[in-house]
């Protein structure tokens, strides 16, 4: 199972919500 790359997902959608791309 792929279950690392789904978490891994989450993770950046969570890093992005958090701290919002300034570019």
């Amino acid at each position: 199972m792929e279950s690392w790359k789904r978490i891994r997902a989450l993770k950046c959608d969570l890093s992005k919500t958090k701290q919002p791309m300034s570019q």
